[in-house]
């Protein structure tokens, strides 16, 4: 499911002047109490004047060219995948003389060349200024040239706008901003269509502001129809005649594609009750076209196709075929997200539509056959140029090769290496048996194992939040749309078993959550007993002790001051719980394990005044120190976006701004804490990439080894000193913290000393003449936050003997140091059988 992102932008073209009309986005829906995934992101977006501002993506983007990157703090920097998956694809060609040689862009993931027919694939340039690639063409007349535009114009699950168009003049090795595109005019970009008369122009549809055309290769534009509706398809004839289709309005034929020459073709077409429109002339024949209409049933989020119409006259007349939604039950649901359309270029019988599902037709529509699934949500169809009986299928799986003959009944994948995956959320295993799993876009929620980059698609839907419990691998919960949780007692088998846990979250057994949720809705885990999980709703806090056996409100309702959305827990068994979220409400629950329904304790007083209508979207809690807490603000705003919060386990916390030198107005998703340096060592998922810093946020660095995307998440695990990083558009990557003290330093240098037994029960043993020495030692045990548990001296001859039956099961790590130096440092799981 998916929700568009609207930003009401209206640009006019003069000459070479652009006068920009500064009109920003408002919400005018009604908050709902299951807000779909726009109204989530809005929500979570917007400004203190309650907008989505107008140029907010290029005034970051220009304050990020800025910025140090790459300061080393992140060492062997990994890809993990999935590399067998891939995500949201709106736009791909194919060289005219190399049908091997494939360009595909993500939609949120850049541009990728295949010159294997799609066996492997590698990223252009993953610092494009916007990975959110939208369409592409590469030109009749000159097989080297290649333009794809960007800006997501519906179903936006990143949230960011596009940054114009970028050309390549060697095939599509290299391209290079368009720089007359930088203006906002250029921020959402349906089509673009390269001349087959003429090398040196091009069309583009835009989303606000009309159709521009470019006679001198992009240096220039001139804005040759003007509109406010979205231009979501445009076609070219062999006759230099230019044909477009206006969403709301109808189908626009000029013979030369020059201002003032547009004319609405009306005869045969439906003249009211639709909305999106794609078309496609069949080249081989040029006076056979086709087009299909979106219905504008009045069902809001959910429309349907409300015909397919042909002309044999290029254009002068047309007629209904049979509508594949009545004649096989071809599921549409939603074209105004997901609308493929295509013709054959040397077949005019063949044509193909695709929403949901996706149907085409060897006789000119007369009859429909579903075509073989590969993935929902078909976004475009391509043909190989030399070779019509093989086409493409672009959707939210990626891209899948099919042939003519076999396309009802089979596909294959060419997704092998084609990492554009997206990812809401993520999580870890605390031992590397395995690895991580992530809530993506479309794709469920997938794991990845021992770094196979492979992976096991563990549940379906739009995944969401996830969680393992770190005393138990076993266990483990994931999600998908509106907060539907299961959990699975079976993690570490190859297929684990999910079942519901939403009990008393649904208590009128309809299976939807009683108190309405966020699209992704989340949920936390205590780190110290993974047996509790902390459970926001639009209204309240759940909690379960009991693995989601059973749940009770941890809060009374605090939907007067917000919605709650971040969850921050201490590191402790029976922890305090800080909640926050919409209108930057504030609440602390003491000992919340056992703490009575509604003792939260209001803290909203202490947010700063300038950010209390923001959006706090993640909470962190110091892992030695449940006083003091990190937050991160998502919403788009001059104020600072990072805060540290001292003294928050008293009735006056205070706020210190630890923003530093990020580019002003960055909305940053996530903060994340290094458990083994938390007073230093910092990281910040945002709308633009990763960033980092070490010395507690007074300045921060942009890690460009990371792809310049949209990161929701990015989580340490602390037995291995490992950060993963959820990307919505690359996937999952991985690093480890270098040039740091604490464990990661000491970690590396470390002696290779065998505990025994390990696991262990009691106590445990290690062999002195494995040290070099003997006498007196001093241990001291950590739990996997950082946080020290016992230290102690211990006399060894033969070998040291450390109790620790005192611990509760789980992974723990002991630094062992004699005279004063560090000696050793090692991990051991303590089980409680």
């Amino acid at each position: 499911m998916k929700l568009s992102i609207l930003s009401l932008l209206t640009v006019v073209f003069f000459g070479l002047a652009w006068v920009k009309l500064n009109i920003p986005f408002q919400y005018h829906g009604k908050k709902s109490e299951n807000p779909g995934w726009y109204e989530q992101w809005f929500r979570m977006k917007k400004n203190e004047n309650g907008e989505i501002p107008h140029g907010w993506a290029a005034e970051i983007r220009a304050k990020q060219a800025t910025l140090r990157t790459a300061q080393g703090l992140l060492t062997n920097l990994t890809e993990l995948g999935p590399f067998d998956v891939g995500g949201r694809t709106r736009a791909m060609v194919i060289e005219t003389n190399n049908t091997n040689h494939l360009i595909a862009g993500g939609a949120s993931g850049g541009v990728w060349n295949s010159f294997d027919g799609g066996q492997s694939w590698t990223p252009v340039n993953d610092q494009f200024a916007s990975l959110s690639v939208t369409c592409m063409d590469n030109s009749p007349l000159d097989p080297n040239k290649i333009i794809f535009g960007t800006g997501e114009s519906t179903g936006n699950s990143a949230g960011v706008s596009g940054d114009g168009l970028w050309m390549s003049t060697d095939g599509g090795l290299n391209f290079s901003q368009i720089s007359a595109t930088t203006a906002s005019a250029f921020d959402y970009c349906w089509t673009v269509k390269c001349s087959p008369v003429d090398t040196n122009t091009f069309y583009v549809g835009t989303r606000y502001s009309g159709v521009y055309r470019t006679t001198d290769n992009g240096a220039t534009f001139q804005l040759v129809y003007t509109t406010s509706s979205s231009v979501t398809d445009i076609e070219l004839g062999d006759d230099g005649s230019v044909w477009f289709t206006l969403n709301g309005t109808g189908i626009f034929k000029s013979p030369d594609g020059s201002a003032g020459s547009f004319v609405q073709q009306t005869n045969g077409l439906p003249s009211s009750l639709f909305k999106r429109i794609e078309m496609d002339i069949c080249n081989a024949f040029p006076n056979v076209m086709y087009a299909a209409f979106e219905d504008d049933n009045g069902n809001g989020y959910y429309s349907d196709l409300k015909g397919v119409y042909k002309s044999s006259d290029g254009g002068s007349s047309w007629y209904a075929v049979n509508n594949p939604v009545a004649q096989i039950g071809l599921s549409m649901s939603f074209p105004w997200y997901a609308f493929g359309f295509s013709c054959s270029p040397e077949d005019s019988a063949v044509v193909m539509v695709g929403s949901v599902g996706a149907a085409f037709s060897t006789n000119n529509g007369t009859t429909w056959q579903d075509l073989s699934y590969s993935h929902a949500d078909y976004h475009a169809f391509v043909f190989e140029p030399s070779n019509a009986q093989v086409f493409y299928a672009c959707n939210d799986g990626g891209i899948h090769r099919y042939q003519l003959s076999s396309a009802s009944f089979s596909s294959t994948s060419v997704n092998n290496g084609y990492n554009t995956t997206q990812f809401y959320t993520g999580a870890y295993w605390p031992t590397s048996q395995i690895t991580v799993m992530g809530g993506l876009q479309d794709n469920g929620t997938d794991r990845i194992r021992n770094s196979s980059q492979i992976a096991d698609q563990l549940f379906g839907g739009d995944g969401g939040y996830c969680a393992v419990n770190q005393q138990n691998g076993n266990k483990s919960y994931v999600s998908y749309q509106y907060g539907l949780i299961y959990r699975a007692d079976n993690s570490l088998n190859t297929y684990p078993n999910y079942f519901s846990v939403l009990n008393e979250l649904d208590a009128n057994f309809d299976g939807s959550i009683d108190d309405g949720v966020w699209f992704i809705n989340p949920f936390e885990i205590n780190p110290a007993d993974g047996s509790q999980l902390y459970f926001p709703t639009q209204s309240r806090v759940f909690r379960t002790t009991n693995d989601g056996d059973t749940w009770e409100p941890l809060t009374n309702s605090l939907s007067l001051m917000g919605t709650p959305y971040s969850i921050g827990i201490s590191n402790e068994t029976n922890p305090t719980v800080y909640i926050s979220g919409e209108n930057a409400l504030f609440y602390r629950v003491d000992q919340a394990a056992t703490a009575p329904t509604g003792s939260e304790i209001d803290l909203t007083a202490s947010v700063p005044l300038s950010s209390s209508n923001g959006f706090i979207s993640s909470l962190k809690v110091h892992p030695n120190d449940p006083s003091v807490v990190y937050a991160s603000f998502s919403n788009i705003s001059q104020q600072p976006r990072l805060w540290k919060i001292t003294a928050a386990n008293t009735a006056s916390p205070v706020w210190t701004d630890i923003s530093g030198d990020l580019p002003l107005g960055l909305p940053v998703n996530y903060i994340e804490v290094d458990p083994w340096n938390p007073d230093s060592i910092l990281f910040a998922a945002t709308d633009f990439g990763l960033y980092t810093s070490i010395d507690g946020g007074t300045t921060w660095t942009f890690e460009n080894g990371i792809p310049n995307t949209v990161i929701y998440q990015a989580k340490i695990r602390p037995f291995d000193h490992k950060l993963f990083i959820y990307t919505h558009g690359r996937g999952i990557w991985m690093a480890e913290l270098g040039n740091v003290t604490g464990l990661g330093q000491m970690q590396s240098n470390a002696k290779i000393i065998e505990l025994y037994p390990n696991p262990v029960s009691d106590r445990f043993h290690i062999n002195t003449n494995d040290l070099g020495v003997k006498g007196t030692f001093r241990a001291e045990i950590f739990d996997v936050q950082g946080k020290k548990c016992e230290s102690m001296e211990i006399y060894g001859f033969e070998k040291i003997t450390i109790p620790c039956s005192q611990l509760q099961s789980g992974v723990y790590f002991i630094k062992l140091f004699h005279e004063n130096k560090f000696l050793f440092q090692g991990k051991f799981i303590k089980r409680n059988d």
